[in-house]
This record gives structure tokens, C-alpha cells and sequence, in this order.
């Protein structure tokens, strides 16, 4: 008797053994189907943002700076520049807010990124494309988009070149006194 009451309880234990394995495999399936998802939504943002690097051409540099200092010279060319680079940079804070919403990274993480926008958006045509393109292009993250808007009402009309417009003065007045 103490024999068969001693295999009922060891078929008891290692069914429910079985049973907790079966529930841990369920789990790590689970758990790496999640991440699955996260690297291939990751994946995605990353190539759209990289489908748009050759675009920005050989000196993206001067098409900014001429977009922002002489708006009235740009070409079509010039304008798809500004286009990769700003949407380069929107795919990049995408991919911020998705991270955020999956759990990878704080969920107002992307936010902090606000630094930045004003060389996004802080002279004209950026604001112009976030009115044409951007805000039609993420109108699916409305969060996003909420956001983005209000920074880009906050910004004043001289964002990215007041820092530069004001070392430029001191490099000047120190060139004058020497």
C-alpha cells in the first residue's frame, strides 16, 4: 500500500513537473515571438529611415544651410534633400515612440528628443513640410503628431540659426579687435 500511494504521489509530482514545463515553453514561445515583433518593427523603421540616406546626397549640409539663409534659391533637388533629412529624422523618433510603446525604452522617452526639433523645424520649410508632408505622413500616430505640433508652434522663427548667428557675431567682434 505504502508502495502504490508512494507512485500516485510521484506520478502527481512528475505530471505537475510536466505541466510546469509545458507552461515555461509556452512562455519563452511567447516571450520570443514578442521580441520577433520588436526587431522586425524595428527593422522596418530603421530601413525606411536608411531608404532615405541616399537621398540626402553628397553635401546635405549646404542645402540646409541655403534652405534656412536663402529659401528662395532652392530647386526640387534641394527640396528632396530637406525631404530625406526630415524624414530620416521623424522615422528615427518614430521608432523612439514605437521602443516606448513596446516596453524597450521609457515610454515618453521619444519626447526628449525635443532638443533637436528646432533643427528640424525651426526654420521655414521645415515647418511647411511638417504642415504638407509629416503631419499626413505619421497622421496614424496621433500622439506623435500631437506632440511634434506643439514644439513646432513653440519654436521661434530663427531655431537653428540663432546659435550659430551668435558665434558667428563673436567671431566677428574678435576678429575686429585683434
Amino acid at each position: 500500500m505504502d508502495i502504490d500511494r508512494t507512485n500516485r504521489i510521484l506520478t502527481l509530482v512528475a505530471n505537475i513537473g510536466i505541466l510546469a514545463g509545458m507552461v515555461l515553453v509556452a512562455f519563452e514561445i511567447r516571450q520570443n515571438s514578442d521580441l520577433l515583433r520588436l526587431q522586425f518593427i524595428n527593422d522596418d523603421l530603421l530601413a525606411t529611415a536608411d531608404s532615405e540616406t541616399p537621398m540626402l546626397g553628397e553635401d546635405p549640409a549646404n542645402v540646409l544651410m541655403r534652405s534656412i539663409y536663402s529659401p528662395d534659391d532652392l530647386t526640387y533637388s534641394d527640396y528632396r534633400v530637406i525631404d530625406a533629412y526630415l524624414t530620416r529624422k521623424m522615422e528615427l523618433l518614430v521608432r523612439r515612440y514605437r521602443l516606448g510603446q513596446e516596453g524597450i525604452l521609457e515610454v515618453d522617452a521619444w519626447k526628449t528628443v525635443g532638443f533637436a526639433y528646432s533643427w528640424f523645424f525651426g526654420y521655414e520649410i521645415g515647418r511647411l513640410w511638417w504642415k504638407h508632408e509629416g503631419r499626413s505622413a505619421y497622421g496614424h500616430i496621433p500622439e506623435l503628431v500631437a506632440h511634434v505640433d506643439k514644439v513646432v508652434d513653440g519654436l521661434g522663427a530663427d531655431g537653428p540659426t540663432e546659435s550659430w548667428d551668435r558665434i558667428r557675431s563673436e567671431l566677428d567682434s574678435s576678429a575686429l579687435q585683434e
